[in-house]
């Protein structure tokens, strides 16, 4: 009988022991917070982080999706392209209708020597982002004689392209621009587009 009573002591001690350590270690933030990460099947957008000393009320600025050149992209239901195969065939229309504005540069972007530089530009109609296929950034490194092309899907609201930097430090030349969807599948789709210079620190 004494060694049950002991058994049921020892027990009830080791429950309250356990239950004293998870609040001292819970009081002391031993175990963080997990981390809920959401993804999607289809292209997504990415956000920039923002530091403490930034403006809490101030949003984040979306990023479009990168389109890899082998990427299929949809113009309409059931009809998929390749976004290289667009962009191989496109006969350049400079500054057409000029729905392309609000550019954050003056003809010259500036880029100090870091990994990634951008550019935002929006579109004059809110709702033109509809029936555009993709979004084009097409690139001359003057310094070593070669080209770079971006592919983005287009967004609403403003567009936010990221570019990876791999320019020698000079001045560049470079043109972004957009194909509709109802040029996408045409033997010579159009790119209307603006051209703009580089200039990496």
């Amino acid at each position: 009988m004494k060694q049950l009573i002991r058994a049921i002591i020892g027990i009830v001690a080791t429950v309250i022991i356990i239950i004293l350590v998870e609040r001292t270690m819970d009081s002391f933030d031993f175990f963080p917070e997990a981390t809920h990460v959401e993804t999607t099947d289809s292209l997504t957008t990415k956000t920039d982080s923002t530091s403490s000393t930034e403006d809490p009320q101030k949003p984040k600025t979306r990023f479009n999706a990168v389109i890899k050149a082998n990427d299929y992209v949809k113009v309409k239901e059931g009809n998929t392209i390749k976004a290289k195969k667009v962009f191989k065939k496109l006969i350049p229309v400079k500054d057409r209708d000029e729905r392309m504005v609000n550019f954050e540069y003056s003809d010259t972007l500036y880029v100090d020597n870091d990994d990634k530089f951008k550019l935002a530009f929006g579109f004059s109609e809110p709702n033109f982002y509809d029936n555009v296929f993709m979004i084009a950034l097409d690139g001359y490194d003057q310094v070593r004689d070669e080209h770079m092309d971006r592919f983005y899907a287009p967004q609403t609201g403003k567009n936010h392209l990221k570019i990876k930097n791999t320019l020698q430090p000079g001045k560049h030349t470079f043109r972004v621009g957009y194909f509709l969807k109802r040029d996408a599948g045409k033997t010579n789709p159009q790119f209307f587009y603006r051209d703009f210079k580089v200039v990496i620190l």
